[in-house]
């Protein structure tokens, strides 16, 4: 089990979750807790099995053994449209914003499931436009012309059309500078205040332990450090080997 707390209850949660790819086991029985209304962090090296446990939560992979529980009811079976019924919205890695339609166009994806009701629509884009006000300048561009910082505002916001409950990341600061990476952790921030509940997997260990309230460390498939971020922030194998810091110690 999780030595993660969470103060009113997981909103996600994995038991024992297992995804084998041929002979090779990409999660070896894990188990995560992801706090309704909190952040919570997944990091970890290359390879360690972070975008695989990501996949299999919002049902784009399918676990060999163990659970993925949503509001405590098993969905581990259930397609990636029930997940999003369900309130589950993916940013996959790489952004993945379609370059030749338009901004407006892309977000309007975002919305399938209300794409009938035009007025639902237009709401739900002035919605993201509180988030993302730089995308109402760009609203009948081709995505493709955007700039890597702004088409990841855009792959954001068109998970946000679907006006998710949980919000899953995947490296979204992946190509971005530092400055707009703060600026995006500091967005998921605000989210967090408005009751989103977040996971995301970040490369930047550093400023995702900063921007998250619980976090999990994995390595080669394995949990080998969860609990509060600020509590990862201070291990010394956590400084040491993931973050770059060296601790002094006395002797």
């Amino acid at each position: 089990m999780s030595d993660v707390v969470n103060t009113t209850g997981p909103a996600v949660s994995t038991r024992g979750l297992e995804v084998v790819y041929g002979r090779v086991a990409a999660l070896k029985g894990i188990d995560l807790d992801v706090g309704s209304g909190r952040i919570t962090a997944v990091i970890g090296p290359n390879g360690a099995g972070k975008t695989t446990l990501l996949r299999t939560i919002c049902g784009l992979e399918r676990p060999a053994a163990g659970e993925v529980l949503i509001d405590d009811q098993r969905v581990e079976s259930a397609s990636p449209e029930a997940m999003l019924e369900r309130g589950v919205a993916l940013v996959p890695e790489g952004r993945h914003v379609f370059p030749h339609l338009t901004v407006r166009d892309n977000l309007r994806l975002g919305a399938f499931g209300q794409r009938r009701s035009r007025s639902i629509v237009s709401e739900r884009i002035e919605y993201t436009f509180e988030w993302f006000p730089v995308l109402a300048e760009y609203m009948d561009r081709p995505a493709g012309t955007l700039s890597g910082g702004e088409q990841q505002m855009l792959a954001v916001a068109r998970a946000l059309m679907s006006q998710p409950r949980i919000l899953c990341l995947d490296e979204p600061s992946l190509g971005l500078a530092p400055k707009l990476v703060k600026h995006m952790l500091g967005m998921l921030g605000q989210m967090r205040d408005r009751g989103a509940t977040i996971l995301l997997v970040e490369q930047f260990a550093y400023l995702a332990l900063q921007a998250a309230d619980d976090a999990y460390l994995l390595e080669n498939g394995s949990i080998v450090r969860s609990g509060r971020s600020a509590d990862l922030l201070a291990d010394e194998l956590v400084r040491e080997s993931y973050l770059g810091m060296r601790v002094r110690r006395a002797g």
